[in-house]
């Protein structure tokens, strides 16, 4: 281990710590560097170290650019992503899981971190008290922490000083976010926390084990953090051999390039969708599993880094049954957007939303105006339908030749739109229902992800989702292509509908990650969700969906698509 630079990581840490942000700039850029020289090198303390430097000087700059006004330089985004591929491994390795947690928080809480972090001030001072719910998790990791400190302590093997001095700083700095938060006169302090302050929190309030899936370049791994209150330890991790980034990326494409090659044969579409959700159970949930059986049949949150978002998780087959029919699985940005989701009640007056276009031009999708129709008869609401299909499937075609929802080249918005008035009109409709179902095109844009598009009467964006509030609480249901696919170009929190959706106010959002057909399996599969959804919450509801269109024998390119996202 170089002291040298231990020591000076240190002093500069120290130094950020005690407010001086004026290092805050340099730290972020040596830290950096000296985590991938250490990296490199496998030395995984002192690695870790820098990227927990990394992390406070990005928080810093955060909150500069924030008291200033001005928006965050996008210049340093490449190397936030480029430091959330690998830091949350990195801290596996170093032994330290808990900084693995603090690394993908602080990494992940950009862009929609504000939006969250002002709409609950907003709406959850005077409707809790978060400042003594997060007194009783301080004293609760407090005498777990001392135990810890006594135990190290104790210890002489002087090869784990380094780590064992790694641990004590950073379970310092989670229970010093924690303690401040509990004793500030103002609850806003609450929401403005770093580190895992609101996984914690999140942990504790929907009873969920929080599991971060990090790559790396070789390997992965799983970090486990469990609510205090449970008696398990805090943090704990285990290796993946399969999920390096290479590995990734041969899985991801593995669907990807069958749905998008034009290739007409369902039972080639459905072997590669297969094989993905195979290959997805043997790369996370076989291992994950075989170390933790005690996950089996509880609730789990899933906060996938990088590009580890781009597998099929949700629908991953433990022999012949999806994994979300076997616990009560979702899917999260990040622990903080898990807790913020958490805090709003779900609607209970009955407002629906139902719309459908089969609008792309030429590419008509007409199955999902019947999909609207169905939904909205079983809801006993009256459905926007914003164009009518021009007639039956072409010539040739049926139902079982899954014609797939999703549009990928150049948008012209002109092209096939009729006037349908305003997009704020459609939004302000949105916005009003506690539960939203829409059957259309989507239009992933990976180069630029605010201008990924629903196609409802015209390109509806991301950027213009986000100026708008939905109804907080609110279940949203997308029956469009792709449009879960968070993203991986920067770091999770900041791209993808569900992402977004959730910043807006909603608490569930159901979404595929890739095209999905337009057929009457998937009417019927829709059918079943929304009865489910009467009496049970979303993410169990579209477990038990999945669950059954899988027993049925329905096609896994029907259901292997969806994923729950939020609480």
């Amino acid at each position: 281990m170089e002291n040298e630079a231990w020591e000076l990581l240190k002093q500069a840490h120290g130094l950020l710590m005690q407010g001086d942000a004026s290092v805050a700039h340099p730290l972020f850029f040596v830290a950096r560097l000296s985590f991938m020289i250490e990296a490199s090198h496998s030395q995984w303390i002192v690695a870790t170290a820098a990227a927990m430097g990394f992390s406070s000087a990005l928080r810093a700059i955060d909150l500069q650019c924030e008291a200033a006004g001005r928006p965050f330089p996008e210049e340093l985004r490449p190397a936030i992503q480029a430091m959330a591929d690998a830091a949350g491994y990195v801290a596996h390795r170093s032994g330290v899981p808990l900084a693995g947690c603090i690394l993908a928080e602080s990494l992940t809480n950009q862009m929609f971190g504000d939006r969250l972090r002002a709409r609950e001030i907003s709406a959850i001072i005077g409707r809790r008290n978060p400042r003594k719910e997060l007194r009783r998790i301080y004293r609760t990791l407090q005498g777990m922490a001392a135990t810890s400190q006594a135990a190290l302590a104790g210890s002489a093997n002087a090869a784990a000083a380094p780590r064992h001095e790694l641990r004590r700083m950073v379970e310092a700095m989670l229970l010093d976010d924690l303690r401040a938060g509990a004793a500030q006169s103002s609850e806003a302090y609450v929401l403005t926390a770093a580190g895992p302050v609101h996984a914690v929190h999140g942990a504790s309030f929907t009873r969920r084990s929080v599991i971060y899936l990090t790559p790396g370049p070789d390997a992965g791994a799983a970090i486990r953090l469990e609510a205090p209150e449970t008696g398990r330890q805090l943090c704990e991790s285990i290796e993946l051999p399969g999920l390096s980034l290479n590995a990734l990326d041969a899985q991801a494409r593995t669907v990807r390039d069958v749905l998008s090659s034009g290739e007409k044969r369902v039972r080639v579409r459905n072997e590669a969708v297969t094989e993905a959700l195979q290959k997805a159970a043997e790369t996370v949930w076989q291992p994950v599993l075989e170390a933790w059986p005690d996950l089996m049949g509880t609730k789990v949150a899933l906060v996938p880094l990088g590009k580890c978002a781009l597998l099929p998780l949700y629908t991953a087959l433990i022999g012949d049954t999806p994994v979300c029919a076997i616990m009560d699985l979702t899917i999260v940005p990040s622990g903080d957007s898990l807790m913020l989701a958490a805090m709003w009640p779900r609607p209970d007056d009955g407002k629906v939303f139902v719309a459908a276009d089969p609008w792309f031009g030429s590419k008509e999708i007409p199955v999902t105006v019947r999909e609207a129709q169905n939904v909205a008869a079983l809801l006993e609401v009256r459905p926007r339908i914003l164009r009518w299909p021009s007639g039956a499937a072409p010539e040739g075609e049926s139902d079982e030749s899954d014609r797939l929802r999703g549009v990928y080249e150049f948008l012209d918005p002109a092209l096939g739109a009729p006037d349908l008035g305003t997009d704020g009109d459609l939004v302000g409709e949105l916005a009003k229902a506690g539960l939203v179902h829409l059957a259309c095109h989507g239009h992933p844009n990976p180069q630029d992800p605010l201008r990924s598009a629903l196609l409802l009467g015209r390109p509806l964006e991301l950027s213009v989702l986000l100026n708008q509030d939905l109804r907080p609480g609110a279940t949203v249901v997308l029956s469009a292509c792709q449009l879960a696919d968070i993203g991986t170009e920067f770091a999770a929190e900041q791209l993808g509908f569900p992402a977004a959706l959730l910043a807006m106010g909603a608490r569930s959002v159901i979404g595929a990650l890739w095209r999905i057909p337009d057929s009457d399996a998937m009417v019927t599969f829709m059918m079943d969700l929304h009865r489910n959804l009467r009496s049970h919450p979303p993410s169990v509801a579209l477990g038990q969906a999945i669950g059954q269109a899988c027993a049925e024998g329905q096609r896994a390119t029907v259901w292997a698509p969806f994923a729950h996202f939020g609480a």
